[in-house]
């Protein structure tokens, strides 16, 4: 969004706007923020910038006669005040604490002195990032749970310090985001470190997946002992130490390293200029494999992390690297790669059967150490740990997200930590003692960033699916599915769903296939990320679908039911709509089933049994239709009847089908 006025020209823009978020838009922001600040400097103009990361309102605002497309919220707001403050400090760039946390494994920042901003009663800290290259910093960590992992690790270091490792070996640990990958990997560096073993270090980029190679850049730095902060006297130490340790046929090839690492600026010579695009690569890779070759004569530990966004050649220079006769403990990390899989990394992966380890989420035991940890205490009180018992379910054992919630509760005074113990405040103790979902809107923003980081087909699919229900068939998906041509690769989206832990494959019969969501609040918050306008045309769609295979008597058991609920959702609260004569349909059939179950209880004295919850079930759904229908004697007739019955079995009338349809959930 462009706004110019007497204060100047701005720029608003955002990254991680549905249904284009990414698990690094914090990242791509900032690198956004530096090359826009480079080109306009190039430009001769003078500009700053303020960076922040937070929720925001997205959508329309305005008038009927007049909308426009706006972010609003404390971010945006707090993103301008930088772009000030920013000015009035004399940098080009400010970040606030948020954007530095998520980015700064990418991105290198100066921290400058907090500083006070309109609309904030408290200073706030404020970061500059800089230009350059960063390394992941990997610092001394405690590993909570995965004692398989650790054993792996500790197994494979300890064989490479003793010798007893001949050749490479490769250990690949995949995992969805902030399941602790990163983690493993640091405890691997740590007792690299405690042995004396050499380690190098790289990570993929997906924004510089075009670029040949960008995956080693880091390791060639660490292959050359190169300080982090490269000067022109380090680079000239790194030249020197080339053309000593690389000679003969590989050191006339040695300015290729100059495109992997353009600090060491080697000029071009005949030999590299002769060669062609598909030469230079080619050539680049057997460099490096030699450079491995030269300096790890002892026992090394070579790290690539994010394997699911390598660039081919580094992909390819991995391969080569496998060959080397030394002693290399290679430890790839990796997200879940979508089907088909792509060959090279198949071959590579094949390299670590046996020692593939797919990370599943921790267990409650272990999700309640990590909290102590994160919280810096001993013991927790019982109402805390029953607390994050229930949310773990919802937050899938995901490491990072119980982070997030825990250090969420501790900003919000949920918990109060004092001299190495901890309690709940007394509104967070009222809370729970209201409701059993443990805090479901900060459960919830948690499971939105994970659906929104999904790749827009998949997150359209878990939408469609939620308005289906929390159990749905694949027929039925595919009937309402908007996109027709991807109606035939739904399995293979919903196949990454399950990988991904946020769907289980239920049942698979002969002619159809089940899925059941993982969790009942991932069905709710998939759910809410849908305009309501799109949930109404999807619950008429499924109820068209619906009352055609009830006509063909191909529907399931439970149609009428399931016709009840996507009624309902379509049906305006007044009641004047072109569909109720279906909802009457429903209702009718509702009310036949409740009294029939009932009489049959009565009669043959079956307290207690299904055919109480039958009773009970379609009692209720009455109640909820006849409160959106017209009023007429046919309906109140009907809905004091089902009142009669919920009564005569002796449980609150709640109006499920309205709560199912405001949350989410199904029956």
């Amino acid at each position: 969004q462009f706004l110019s006025d007497d204060k100047g020209t701005v720029l608003i823009a955002a990254f991680g706007l549905p249904p284009f978020a990414h698990d690094n838009d914090t990242v791509r922001g900032v690198k956004a923020a530096l090359d826009i600040n480079k080109g306009l400097e190039e430009m001769g103009m003078a500009n700053t910038i303020g960076v922040t990361t937070g929720r925001v309102y997205c959508g329309s605002v305005g008038s009927s006669e007049r909308q426009e497309y706006a972010m609003v919220g404390d971010m945006v707001n707090l993103s301008a005040r930088l772009m000030v403050a920013a000015d009035k400090g004399g940098v080009p760039i400010l970040a606030d604490e948020t954007t530095y946390k998520s980015s700064s494994s990418k991105i290198c920042f100066k921290a400058l002195e907090p500083i006070r901003v309109k609309g904030k009663s408290k200073p706030i800290s404020v970061f500059v990032p800089l230009p350059g290259m960063v390394r992941q910093v990997y610092g001394n960590v405690k590993v909570v749970g995965r004692y398989s992992e650790k054993g792996v690790l500790s197994e494979a270091v300890t064989k490479l310090d003793k010798g007893a490792q001949k050749g490479t070996r490769v250990l690949v640990f995949e995992g969805v985001s902030g399941m602790g990958k990163s983690t493993l990997v640091a405890y691997a560096l740590q007792m690299a470190g405690q042995y004396g073993v050499r380690t190098c270090c790289g990570r993929a980029d997906p924004l510089r997946k075009s670029v040949a190679l960008s995956s080693w850049t880091s390791v060639l730095v660490d292959l050359l002992s190169i300080p982090d902060d490269i000067t022109p006297e380090s680079a000239e130490a790194a030249r020197q130490k080339l053309s000593r340790d690389i000679s003969g046929y590989q050191a006339k090839y040695l300015p290729l390293l100059t495109h992997i690492l353009p600090e060491l600026a080697i000029p071009e010579n005949e030999h590299t200029l002769a060669l062609s695009q598909q030469r230079r690569l080619l050539q680049s890779i057997d460099l490096i494999k030699y450079m491995v070759y030269t300096y790890c004569r002892k026992p090394a530990v070579f790290v690539f992390e994010d394997m699911h966004c390598i660039d081919n050649s580094s992909l390819l220079a991995i391969l080569e690297i496998v060959k080397v006769p030394q002693s290399i403990l290679i430890v790839l990390t990796t997200h879940p790669i979508p089907p088909p899989v792509p060959m090279k990394h198949r071959q590579l992966f094949s390299l670590a059967e046996g020692t593939h380890h797919v990370l599943e989420g921790l267990s409650t035991s272990s999700s309640c150490m990590l909290a102590c940890d994160v919280l810096d205490v001993d013991t927790m009180p019982a109402a805390l740990e029953q607390l994050l018992s229930s949310a773990n379910a919802d937050l899938q054992g995901n490491p990072f997200f119980l982070k997030e919630l825990v250090h969420s509760l501790v900003s919000s005074g949920g918990i109060i930590v004092k001299d190495r113990s901890c309690k709940i405040s007394k509104e967070l103790e009222d809370q729970l003692r209201e409701s059993s979902a443990a805090l479901p809107q900060s459960v919830h923003n948690i499971i939105s960033s994970r659906i929104d980081s999904l790749t827009p087909a998949c997150q359209l699919v878990i939408k469609v699916a939620s308005v289906v229900g929390e159990t749905f068939r694949l027929s039925d998906l595919k009937a309402v599915y908007p996109v027709a041509r991807d109606r035939d690769l739904l399995e293979q989206a919903l196949g990454m769903l399950i990988k991904l832990d946020l769907i289980l494959l239920k049942k698979k019969a002969l002619r159809d296939v089940i899925y059941l969501f993982k969790t009942p609040n991932i069905c709710k918050v998939a759910y809410s990320r849908m305009l309501f306008a799109q949930r109404k045309q999807l619950h008429f769609k499924l109820a068209e679908h619906l009352s055609a295979l009830q006509e063909q008597k191909r529907a399931p058991v439970e149609v009428t039911e399931m016709l009840a609920r996507h009624w309902y959702a379509v049906v305006d609260g007044d009641g004047q709509n072109a569909h109720v004569d279906h909802v009457s349909a429903a209702m009718k059939h509702a009310h036949a089933v409740a009294v029939s179950a009932f009489n049959h209880m009565q009669e043959h004295d079956q307290k207690g049994t299904p055919v109480v919850g039958s009773a009970l079930r379609w009692a209720r759904v009455v109640i909820a239709l006849g409160r959106r229908m017209p009023s007429s004697c046919e309906v109140r007739a009907m809905v004091k009847t089902a009142e009669e019955v919920v009564a005569a079995l002796g449980v609150p009338a709640a109006d499920d089908v309205a709560q199912e349809d405001a949350s989410g959930a199904t029956t």
